[in-house]
């Protein structure tokens, strides 16, 4: 009776054994796609950003398509401040002009609208995106407005667009 009674508690301890085992494994799977998804997620929010940056620009340009309403300039004319490479939309309200100025600044894509002719900082902007750098780039050839953007981690991203008003590039 003590042998089979010692053959049941190690029976009992190898399952034990073995659920233990099954468990561990388990939960190494478990940890282990989840440490997998993080990363995906945190590539794609990353891709996301960086897209939506250009997405955004891109945007603005079409609903600003209009003959002469579209042009690149530094900030404001600023000659402190020519590092500042702005993209220009401007409409016309009534008897009044705006202009819609897209630039980085301050670690910001930022963007200020205000009456063509007041000046601002480049603090005044709001903040749109975080960014390292925004430029803008005109072929005059082509009519082709290059948006080259590098996001907060350092990765750039680099699209072409051609304005349908077409000579509405001022150089």
């Amino acid at each position: 009776m003590r042998n089979s009674n010692r053959g049941q508690k190690i029976g009992d301890l190898l399952a034990l054994l073995i659920f233990c085992a099954f468990t561990a494994a388990i939960l190494l799977v478990l940890m282990l796609g989840a440490h997998i998804y993080q990363g995906i997620s945190d590539r794609n929010s990353a891709n996301a950003d960086q897209r939506l940056a250009i997405s955004y620009i891109e945007t603005k340009l079409r609903h600003s398509d209009t003959l002469d309403g579209v042009y690149l300039g530094s900030f404001q004319g600023y000659e402190e401040l020519n590092a500042i490479s702005t993209l220009y939309l401007e409409e016309d309200y009534g008897d009044s002009v705006y202009h819609t100025m897209i630039y980085c600044y301050d670690g910001w894509i930022r963007e200020l609208y205000c009456e063509k002719g007041l000046q601002f900082t480049p603090d005044a902007g709001m903040k749109i995106l975080p960014a390292q750098s925004l430029d803008f780039e005109n072929n005059a050839q082509t009519g082709l407005i290059s948006i080259i953007c590098v996001d907060s981690q350092g990765a750039a991203l680099r699209m072409s667009i051609l304005p349908r008003c077409r000579g509405g590039i001022k150089l």
